[in-house]
């Protein structure tokens, strides 16, 4: 009890939140108005609430007698307070008497005072509560401190009994004076709503005479009050008076007593003693597994206003790391309280710290934990939160179980993101992954494998051709695959390309308005095998599936008769395995049990044939050579008799310059690499040159036109003078020789 402090301009005064009254629980609602009203509607106390209830008042009790020397004198169900933790609280002190302080023992005066009966004249609200007070103090005038024990006896028929005492006398003297007169036969059939270990008990503490009654410390040791769930709530009030050690070692054995206390008793009494030990951070790991066993057992709506506004600060806490691993060991149980939106504001801290934390036991837990949670996060979350860290995680630790612990937890939460981001931002982490364990590989493998069939993602064409089946085949190839992991691989290989096949298929058929029936396909495109040569394979091919069919086919000798037909037809070995009922098809077919589409197929590929052989060889002429002969038929003439003339003339020249050089050529030794050259003023030709026409080029490489022949002229004819002999002109008859 806090004393009333004064000061000049105030009056201090300690107080607590109240929930309600005693009286009030038990039903008498005619003083209530407002919301608490319906609070208290169907309230009924637990058989904890009421053993711990009556040794609150006891203990209470026995602290007034002993050390404050009072007697209350009005213990009854309106003098009690519960307040907001559950607690039992004695008040109503208005008739309190003192008690005589250091009477000598040996006087032999007992413990009484002198008190004033209960007069009918005076209003009951003045006076005790007459159901509940004692006869000796109703009648006589005289109270001890069995006063009160009469009333605590009353109280518990009270409680057990739906709130009405023993004799029900409604402020009524005469109806009190009867129901005391029955007390010393109080039949078994009376008390048949106590529990039968406290039956003769409660018959002692209503007996008439006070010293048949025990006194409070007799009463606390009733086995009645020897509960599991009455000791635990004991030792929580006690807990200020321990050190750490010893309160870390009631924590750890509190949450099998929590299992067994109500509901109303956890989260009021328990929790609110629990969450005091907040602002000490090294004794939050100790307090928080019973503080999650109380969250598990109620609702979220009360978890939501009785226990998060405080409990935020313990989501706040990164040290000691203990914390961060008792809340993901109980994530399960906080994802069922939380709502969405609180989750993300208050657990997306916790969880992203958790990995990344270098404790590896933590983020193994939580990479365990995420895939639970990952519904109630955000797409753009996960995106920018959880996986870039899990990129990190696994980079940053080597050993190959976190490892695989943070592949597979990849794994699992791809379903709640979007195909793109898989692609964009998943797949190149899984190239980079540069390890060859096996689990590692079959991990990437079942990402490959969720992402390509799961419905909500899929993978894209292009993705699929030009980076998630490179990859794929790499790893396959990997020497440490067994065989059944192998075969996992093949597998998958094998549906990413048949539907890679569909899908190119149907978009070429888009594209080119040409459906997959309509294109045929020869037969030795789809064979596996040739029998012709490396020529003749790459005409067929570009003939029939590249387009180019002016492009000639030139068969070696030995197989000129041979169709193309023939260049892929089955070896003899195949024959053999055809005939002989392998798994091959025969080479032969009968005609009947050929399909419409297999008939066109065929008719297409004779037609395709039948034009490959009726095309001509195709002999390449030149066609300089063709308009030469033309030109030179066309250019026959006369014989020109000048002509020859000059002709002979200079041949002339040309011994002469033989046997006497001229002035140009006298020095020939002169004449070398870097030497300056002689300028002719003429251009020297042979008769055979003069007489051929020379061809003109068109750039093209081709011949264009032909130039008529040169005709030497006078003037660019000098002859060389001879420098030992004189020559003769010739003479008029020579002349006529030579025109002859």
């Amino acid at each position: 009890m806090h004393p009333l402090e004064d000061s000049r301009d105030s009056l201090g005064f300690a107080t607590e939140p109240v929930f309600t009254s005693l009286a009030n629980a038990l039903g008498r609602h005619d003083n209530l108005t407002g919301p608490i009203t319906d609070k208290l509607t169907d309230f009924k106390f637990t058989d904890i609430e009421l053993k711990y209830g009556i040794l609150q008042i006891c203990e209470a009790l026995l602290f007034i007698h002993r050390d404050s020397r009072q007697l209350h004198l009005n213990v009854a169900p309106e003098s009690i307070i519960i307040n907001r933790m559950g607690s039992w609280k004695l008040c109503g002190f208005e008739f309190a008497k003192p008690l005589p302080v250091n009477r000598a023992q040996s006087e032999g005066d007992d413990d009484s005072v002198d008190v004033l009966c209960w007069q009918s004249t005076v209003l009951p609200l003045c006076q005790p509560q007459l159901d509940y007070s004692s006869p000796e103090t109703v009648i006589n005038g005289r109270a001890t401190p069995s006063s009160d024990m009469f009333s605590v006896g009353m109280l518990l028929y009270a409680l057990h009994n739906n709130g009405y005492s023993l004799f029900p006398c409604k402020d009524s003297y005469a109806a009190y004076r009867t129901g005391v007169n029955q007390l010393k036969h109080i039949k078994a059939t009376q008390l048949i709503g106590l529990p039968e270990s406290v039956r003769d008990y409660v018959k002692m503490l209503l007996h008439p005479d006070p010293n048949v009654r025990p006194d409070p410390h007799e009463l606390l040791k009733l086995t009645y009050f020897h509960d599991p769930g009455v000791s635990a709530l004991q030792s929580l009030d006690e807990l200020r008076q321990l050190d750490n050690l010893a309160r870390s070692r009631f924590y750890k054995n509190l949450p099998l007593s929590i299992r067994i206390l109500p509901k109303r008793i956890n989260l009021h009494r328990v929790y609110s003693q629990l969450s005091e030990e907040f602002v000490n951070p090294n004794m939050v790991p100790f307090v928080l597994p019973p503080i999650l066993e109380i969250v598990d057992r109620i609702s979220r709506e009360e978890f939501t206003t009785v226990i998060l506004p405080s409990f935020q600060k313990v989501l706040c806490i990164r040290e000691p790391v203990q914390v961060l691993l008792v809340l993901l060991q109980n994530l399960n149980i906080l994802t069922s309280k939380f709502s969405p939106v609180d989750f993300r504001k208050y657990m997306l801290p916790v969880l992203t710290s958790s990995l990344e934390t270098s404790t590896t036991s933590i983020v193994q837990l939580c990479l365990k934990s995420l895939p639970d949670v990952a519904q109630l996060m955000d797409f753009p979350v996960l995106k920018s939160s959880i996986v870039p860290r899990l990129k990190k995680a696994y980079l940053r630790n080597d050993l190959v179980s976190m490892r695989l612990e943070t592949l597979i937890c990849l794994g699992k939460i791809l379903e709640y993101l979007d195909k793109w981001c898989v692609m964009e931002d998943v797949f190149p982490f899984l190239v980079e992954i540069k390890s060859r364990e096996p689990t590692l590989i079959v991990a990437v493998l079942t990402i490959y494998k969720v992402a390509f069939v799961h419905k909500k993602l899929g993978i894209s064409r292009d993705v699929l051709a030009t980076r998630v089946i490179p990859h794929l085949l790499q790893l396959s190839m990997d020497s440490n695959l067994n065989l059944t992991q192998y075969t996992a691989f093949a597998e998958l290989i094998r549906q990413m390309i048949t539907q890679l096949e569909t899908e190119q298929k149907a978009k070429l058929s888009e594209l080119h308005g040409q459906t997959e029936e309509s294109a045929c396909i020869p037969n030795f495109v789809l064979s596996p095998k040739m029998t012709g040569t490396s020529s003749e394979l790459v005409d067929l091919m570009m003939s029939s599936v590249g387009g180019l069919n002016s492009i000639p086919i030139t068969p070696s000798t030995d197989q000129t008769s041979r169709s193309e037909a023939d260049l892929f037809a089955p070896t003899a070995s195949e024959n053999e395995v055809a005939s002989s009922g392998g798994s091959q098809q025969p080479a032969s077919k009968n005609p009947r049990q050929l399909t419409l589409e297999d008939k066109k197929r065929i008719m297409a590929e004779a037609e395709q044939s039948e034009r490959l052989r009726a095309q001509p060889r195709l002999s390449p002429q030149r066609q300089d050579t063709a308009v030469c002969t033309n030109r030179q038929r066309q250019q026959a003439a006369p014989v020109d008799v000048t002509g020859k003339l000059l002709t002979s003339n200079l041949e002339e020249l040309s011994l002469t310059r033989r046997t006497a050089p001229n002035s140009v050529m006298s020095n020939p030794t002169q004449i070398g690499f870097g030497s300056p050259q002689p300028q002719l003023n003429f251009p020297i030709m042979s008769a055979s040159m003069a007489a051929t026409p020379t061809p003109l080029n068109n750039g093209m490489g081709g011949p264009m036109a032909f130039a008529p022949p040169l005709m030497p002229t006078s003037t660019m004819v000098q002859a060389p003078k001879a420098s030992n002999s004189v020559r003769t002109p010739l003479s008029m008859s020579e002349i006529d020789d030579l025109l002859s």
